[in-house]
């Protein structure tokens, strides 16, 4: 999608055979740094108890993964949908990856850990004024 969109900054909205048009707005999913710390909290505290976590086997600097929260610009309220993304994701062996077993120990704390659903404006034809709860705001 994003090869698409800067195509069409390039070639002035105009793409090969069609009519002219605009990306009013681009949004990246983010994940807080924030969250991301709790989270790290939370495994650490059920390691500490002798249950295993992905926390063993984790290879990145924690210093660096996740967004900063300054530069989170919309959370949308996601607690009243939280069933409906677990059973999409459990139908979908694929999007749980190495977290197998442990995924039980995420939707128990999903509602604390992750109520909203986190996005970072990086273009938009209208300034925004954040923080937004509504990706449509101003189209």
């Amino acid at each position: 999608m994003m090869t698409a969109f800067w195509c069409l900054q390039v070639n002035g909205g105009h793409s090969p055979g069609g009519a002219p048009w605009q990306v009013r707005k681009v949004y990246y999913v983010v994940w807080p740094q924030s969250v991301v710390r709790r989270a790290m909290q939370v495994m650490h505290v059920l390691e500490c108890c002798g249950l295993p976590t992905p926390l063993r086997e984790l290879q990145v600097d924690l210093t660096v993964v996740g967004c900063p929260d300054a530069l989170i610009t919309t959370r949308i309220d996601v607690r009243s949908v939280l069933w409906a993304k677990w059973a999409a994701l459990r139908a979908h062996r694929s999007q749980m990856g190495r977290l197998g077993n442990f995924v039980w120990v995420f939707q128990l704390v999903s509602r604390w850990l992750w109520p909203y659903e986190t996005f970072q404006c990086v273009q938009s034809v209208r300034p925004i004024q954040p923080p937004e709860s509504d990706l449509f705001a101003g189209l």
